[in-house]
């Protein structure tokens, strides 16, 4: 068995009414595809079925000469008013989800099946809530902890998942992809 790597990828900025990409969004898109298309082979692309990052993994699949999945337990996580202290255990009662968000490591954070040298790559893009209650999971850490991350339009973050099970995480909203004028949040 070989080693899958999660590229979880925020959909680019966005109008909330009616909710499409911006321009900005769109050229944030195109720039993360072009990143995404450098990193070998896509086995998979999955997103949330909201249309923003349904048009953001359309853009990246036309890059990569896939089509997107669209996924929607992917979909943005409210989160509540963030704690005033950091619990090191999820509460009884779920607010944020996380019997959903256990769910959804259950599901994409599976050891992989494939046999070779290459990591599986599989692209996820969703929004900024999920992704960053996935990575916490994935490192262990409490959902608590997703307040004190940020994840910009288009960043990207890479879980790796070894053989064994293991979770590494290999990078946390990468926007090395967009020139500094680009970048939003």
């Amino acid at each position: 068995m070989g080693v899958r790597v999660l590229i979880l990828v925020r959909h680019g900025q966005y109008h909330p009414d009616p909710e499409r990409l911006t321009e900005l969004g769109r050229e944030q898109a195109r720039l993360v595809a072009e990143r995404l298309a450098q990193r070998g082979t896509i086995a998979r692309l999955w997103c949330s079925t909201m249309p923003r990052a349904f048009e953001t993994a359309q853009i990246v699949g036309a890059a990569l000469g896939m089509k997107p999945t669209r996924r929607k337990e992917l979909c943005e996580r409210a989160m509540s008013t963030p704690p005033t202290s950091f619990p090191t255990e999820v509460p009884p009662h779920d607010p944020d989800g996380i019997a959903e968000v256990d769910r959804l490591v259950a599901k994409y954070f599976q050891v992989s099946n494939h046999a070779g040298p290459e990591p599986r790559r599989e692209i996820v893009v969703a929004h900024g809530n999920t992704i960053r209650l996935l990575m916490c999971s994935a490192m262990g850490l409490p959902p608590a902890f997703a307040y004190e991350q940020w994840v910009g339009h288009t960043g990207i973050t890479q879980i790796a998942i070894t053989p064994t099970g293991r979770r590494v995480l290999v990078c946390m909203n990468d926007t090395g992809h967009l020139p500094q004028k680009l970048a939003t949040m």
